[in-house]
């Protein structure tokens, strides 16, 4: 009696093209792996390798042998390894994290507007709204793009107000810099960097380097290559903050600020900061209102008090516009009442 001989699903590896690795497909016949190269990698582009891909798995005949929603998940995953090198190395992350939960919730079936639906339900149940949000955005782009996007035409953002990280008063300051000062030194000079020169931490601070510092200037350059908006950028060092930074005259003009241990020419990782930051937080009573990018809005609000104009701000927070600066006031609960609170005729 012959035992028929069971093909499992395909799995396509593609990592980044400048890594230097081999792609391939590969697949099990019975206990048997079988993987094949063919041509992938004599060429140099992404879709090139994907179309050989595409022949490999015609070749074999494996679309017959597995369900669609196996070649949808290989599709979105491929469809992110394409763009990898067009996107922000943050943004990509983000998409792949939201799409591997994704599948870990879903699962390798053959995701419908069904089961996309039932997925958001469990999200919503679960999680923030803005989280929510999130995962829709990244999520719809990317089975759009692989021409599923109609899954998601009635599933619905949700309304919410996106609330800003709190600001610390006088009194926290104090507590936070005295246990900064006593337990991590380098996380309050960090921290100084975002107070004085409102630079985001993770995207932006930490991948500054000693040469983007312009000391007789007392400006900092932040690079197109690490900005929000992809410009490049100059923000002043305020008289205060200038002697904690003079010692970085010292250092090579090529190492980076905050430096991984061991090496001072590369960054520490992108959650080291946030993440010392919080054990801090966590230590003092601090709730997940305060965060990291709580330093940037405390400086804001203190320039405001002590009568810095809303011009200058704009310039030092890097702000598209008055209006813009303004309204990110307004989100902090900022508001120029001072008159009116020491004023105001009593009934």
């Amino acid at each position: 009696m012959s035992i028929e001989k069971k093909i499992l699903p395909y799995r396509i590896y593609s990592p980044d093209i400048s890594e230097g690795k081999k792609w391939f497909v590969e697949w099990y016949e019975g206990k048997k792996r079988v993987r094949k190269y063919g041509n992938i990698n004599s060429f140099c582009s992404h879709a090139e390798r994907i179309k050989a891909i595409d022949s490999i798995i015609c070749t074999y005949d494996l679309k017959g042998l597995i369900g669609k929603g196996v070649a949808v998940k290989e599709k979105s995953y491929l469809y992110l390894a394409e763009n990898r090198g067009v996107w922000r190395k943050k943004s990509y992350q983000t998409f792949k994290s939201k799409l591997d939960i994704f599948y870990s919730i879903h699962g390798n079936t053959e995701p419908t507007a069904e089961s996309i639906k039932k997925f958001f339900t469990w999200l919503k149940n679960k999680r923030h709204k803005t989280t929510f949000n999130a995962y829709h955005q990244a999520l719809k782009m990317i089975f759009t793009e692989i021409g599923c996007g109609s899954a998601f035409e009635n599933i619905a953002r949700v309304r919410t107000i996106k609330t800003p990280a709190r600001y610390f008063q006088k009194y926290q300051i104090s507590r936070l810099k005295k246990a900064m000062i006593e337990n991590d030194p380098e996380l309050w000079l960090f921290v100084q960097f975002q107070y004085y020169c409102f630079i985001r931490p993770n995207s932006e601070l930490r991948l500054l380097k000693v040469s983007d510092l312009l000391l007789d200037d007392h400006k900092i350059l932040v690079r197109s290559g690490i900005s929000k908006n992809g410009k490049s950028e100059y923000v002043s060092i305020p008289e205060p903050f200038r002697d904690q930074v003079k010692h970085f005259r010292e250092k090579s003009p090529a190492e980076y600020l905050f430096p991984s241990p061991g090496d001072p020419y590369k960054p520490r990782g992108y959650n080291n900061f946030s993440n010392r930051h919080r054990r801090i937080l966590n230590k003092l009573g601090f709730d997940q209102s305060y965060k990291l990018y709580s330093w940037k809005h405390t400086g804001a609000v203190a320039c405001i008090k002590a009568g810095v104009s809303v011009k200058e701000l704009q310039i030092q927070l890097r702000h598209y516009s008055l209006e813009e600066v303004d309204k990110y006031l307004r989100q902090l609960g900022v508001t120029d009442l001072a008159r009116l609170e020491k004023s105001f005729p009593g009934i």
